[in-house]
């Protein structure tokens, strides 16, 4: 009897589905019964590999690379929070004025000087490459006075 219960018990579960924006917060519940066992279904829907950085907003990631000093004459330097170090693929100086591309070679660390003082002067952009899920170029304009 006792067998039979729990063959019964097992068939008729309720599931419980879960969406999440962003932020955590959740945005939509859903119940269902269980095609499957418990344990099964809460197995595929975890994953233990994701990148915490794959999982931040554009906004967020945005706000990560700076410029500075904006506008400028002549140096400017780019910034990255470290932890976007190993994301960046590459990074790319456009001129919007020309359409020049030039590709701005990167060294170690979360810094690295642009020299403008031989561009003509107007509106560029920076424009850095990324290998995240979200977000896979960050853009930044630079005012060459």
């Amino acid at each position: 009897m006792l067998i039979l219960l729990l063959g019964f018990v097992s068939h008729s579960q309720t599931v419980l589905d879960f969406t999440y924006d962003p932020s955590g917060n959740q945005m939509l519940r859903k119940e269902g019964t269980a095609s499957r066992s418990v344990q099964t279904a809460v197995s595929d829907s975890i994953s233990y590999n994701k990148d915490p950085l794959n999982e931040l907003t554009a906004e967020v990631i945005e706000n990560h690379f700076t410029v500075s000093p904006n506008p400028t004459t002549g140096a400017a330097t780019l910034r990255w929070d470290p932890m976007f170090s190993e994301q960046i693929i590459n990074i790319e100086l456009i001129s919007l004025i020309t359409s020049e591309k030039t590709p701005i070679k990167r060294t170690r660390g979360n810094s690295l000087s642009i020299d403008l003082s031989g561009k003509v002067t107007g509106l560029y952009v920076v424009t850095f490459y990324l290998n995240n899920e979200t977000v896979n170029k960050v853009q930044k304009k630079i005012i060459k006075l």
